[in-house]
C-alpha cells in the first residue's frame, strides 16, 4: 500500500519548537539541517524526517519481524534508501510551506510543486515533442497548471529511478490521461497519481504498482 504523508512547516518557525523537534532526528539529517543556509530549508528538511517517523510508525504495525528504528543512507544521486529493512521504500519532497512523504513496500518517487508561470522555452527544449504541443496549444492560465503537472510528474519519475537530473527529461514520456510515465528506452510504464486539492500545488507519485491510498494523510508535527 502506497501511503502519501503531507504537512506545513509553520509550527517549526518557533524557535523553541525548531530546536525540540531537531533532537529528535537522525543525526544524518541533523547534519543536512545545519548545511542549509536558508532558515526555510533547514525547517522543510526537519519537517521531512519528521514526516519520515509518522511513517516509518504506521509501517511497523503492519509488519513482522518489526524493525525498532531505520536506518537512512544516500545512494549516489541523493535519493534516500532505508538500509536495515529492505521491505521499506520511501520518498521525500518539499515545495513552499509543504512537505511530503511518501511510503510504500515498493520502490516510490514522490514530488510536490508549487505552481509557477509556465516555462514553455524548457518544455520545448527539454520535453517531448507530445508533451510541448499540448502545451502550446493551451491559454497562458491553463499552460501554468499544465507545465506544473508534467514538471511535476517528471520529477516523480527521476526520484523514482533515482538517478535525478542526469536522466534526460525526454527519455521518457507523461500521459496525464492515463496516470502513468511511459520509459521510451526500455517501453516500460509506470503509475503516476496527481493530487490538486491544495490551491496552487500538485502532489504527484511515481510507483509500479496501483495500490495507492488516495487520500492525502494530514500530519501535525
Amino acid at each position: 500500500m502506497v501511503r502519501v504523508y503531507i504537512a506545513t512547516i509553520g509550527k517549526l518557525k518557533k524557535k523553541e519548537f525548531f530546536s525540540e523537534k531537531f533532537l529528535e532526528v537522525s543525526e544524518i539529517r541533523q547534519k543536512k539541517i545545519e548545511a542549509c543556509k536558508v532558515q526555510k530549508d533547514k525547517e522543510r528538511s526537519l519537517a521531512a524526517e519528521l514526516l519520515l517517523q509518522k511513517a516509518w510508525k504506521d509501517y511497523q504495525k503492519s509488519v513482522e519481524p518489526k524493525v525498532p528504528e531505520y536506518e537512512i543512507a544516500y545512494l549516489e544521486n541523493g535519493k534516500p534508501v532505508c538500509m536495515n529493512d529492505e521491505r521499506f521504500h520511501f520518498n521525500l519532497s518539499h515545495s513552499g510551506a509543504y512537505v511530503v512523504c511518501a511510503a510504500a513496500d515498493t520502490k516510490i518517487g514522490v514530488d510536490i510543486q508549487k505552481k509557477k508561470q509556465a516555462k514553455v522555452n524548457i518544455a520545448k527544449r527539454f520535453f517531448q515533442r507530445e508533451e510541448y504541443e499540448e502545451l502550446e496549444m493551451c491559454s497562458k492560465e491553463e499552460q501554468a497548471t499544465l507545465f506544473c503537472e508534467m514538471w511535476c510528474m517528471k520529477e516523480s519519475y527521476i526520484k523514482y529511478t533515482g538517478l535525478g537530473m542526469q536522466q534526460s527529461l525526454n527519455s521518457f514520456r507523461v500521459d496525464r490521461k492515463e496516470n502513468k510515465i511511459i520509459d521510451l528506452y526500455t517501453d516500460s510504464s509506470y503509475k503516476a497519481y496527481l493530487w490538486k486539492e491544495i490551491p496552487e500545488y500538485v502532489i504527484a507519485v511515481c510507483v509500479q504498482r496501483e495500490k495507492i491510498q488516495k487520500e492525502l494523510i494530514w500530519c501535525e508535527l
